[in-house]
């Protein structure tokens, strides 16, 4: 069970005078969490525990992102993953819970590369920014590596031949796609000449 615990801090600027304010977004990644041999719940219940230390008010919402398998009911659980955390959250007081639940995984690619636009875009522009303690997310941010044929060319999928690896880095593209997006607007922009 990996998990990642962030913080997004939003703030409105406008690059010109002219144009409209834009809204700007970073993402920091505060802790991770590593659990072995876990389950869903216990890993819900670290995770309750955790962003204690982290928590400046006594009032604490917290948005989940994560895969859209969590979905999914097994023979082994009448409940989902997202179910169960749900039911974990509602244990406690004073942090309210949204979950944003992807119906369907985006691509891999499109996830990849939105990861990798926000750690540092085309412009040297960052908007994802990782504590140092964080430290097999760091792994796996310089690790993780596409999977390649006989040939050395890419497959276009993750080499996941490590166990240890792609599960934080995952976990964090999750919320990283849903909050910046996986396509830029297209047309033409506010405040631009014709």
């Amino acid at each position: 069970m990996s998990s990642v615990i962030c913080q997004i801090d939003e703030w409105k600027r406008t690059p010109w005078a002219t144009a409209p304010y834009e809204c700007k977004k970073n993402v920091r990644v505060l802790d991770e969490m590593v659990i072995n041999d876990s389950n869903t719940s216990e890993a819900a219940e670290e995770f309750i525990h955790r962003p204690r230390s982290h928590r400046t008010t006594t009032r604490t919402s917290v948005n989940i992102y994560g895969d859209s398998s969590g979905n999914s009911r097994s023979s082994k659980s009448p409940q989902t993953d997202y179910e169960l955390i749900r039911r974990a959250f509602q244990k406690i007081s004073g942090v309210q819970h949204q979950h944003a639940q992807n119906s369907a995984n985006p691509l891999v690619r499109d996830r990849v590369n939105t990861m990798n636009n926000a750690l540092c875009s085309v412009s040297k522009e960052r908007s994802v920014f990782i504590d140092p303690k964080c430290r097999e997310l760091i792994k796996d941010l310089h690790q993780v590596r596409w999977k390649r044929d006989a040939a050395g060319n890419p497959v276009g999928n993750l080499d996941k031949s490590d166990p240890r690896r792609t599960h934080l880095s995952d976990a964090l593209s999750y919320l990283v796609a849903s909050e910046f997006g996986l396509y830029g607007r297209a047309g033409e922009m506010p405040g631009m000449m014709r």
